[in-house]
């Protein structure tokens, strides 16, 4: 029962630093800076072939904007479609179970 308690109080401290933690501006502008950096050096390489130039711009700016959406849906980690739930509590509090 006490191993019990103990990965409880274990698994609401993680929760509670998690929940403080967010995406800074600093970390976004140097994600976008760098896409973008990326994206000219790209294109520099592929200019003298326009259909390889717009084909390979295309599916790196598709990955940019992937990895930019992931990292917005997880700033929040305990709100929105994509969250982390309480599943480590409820293991150890059944009775709580809300279904």
């Amino acid at each position: 029962m006490m191993e019990s308690l103990g990965s409880a109080l274990d698994a609401r401290r993680q929760r509670i630093i998690l929940s403080r933690s967010s995406i800074d501006w600093v970390k976004w502008t140097v994600l976008l800076v760098q896409a973008g950096l990326t994206l000219v050096a790209v294109a520099m390489v592929h200019s003298d072939n326009r259909v390889a130039n717009r084909t390979i711009l295309g599916v790196f700016a598709t990955g940019v904007g992937v990895a930019v959406l992931l990292i917005a849906s997880h700033s929040r980690p305990f709100t929105g479609e994509i969250s982390v739930g309480p599943g480590v509590l409820l293991q150890v509090m059944p009775e709580a179970d809300p279904d």
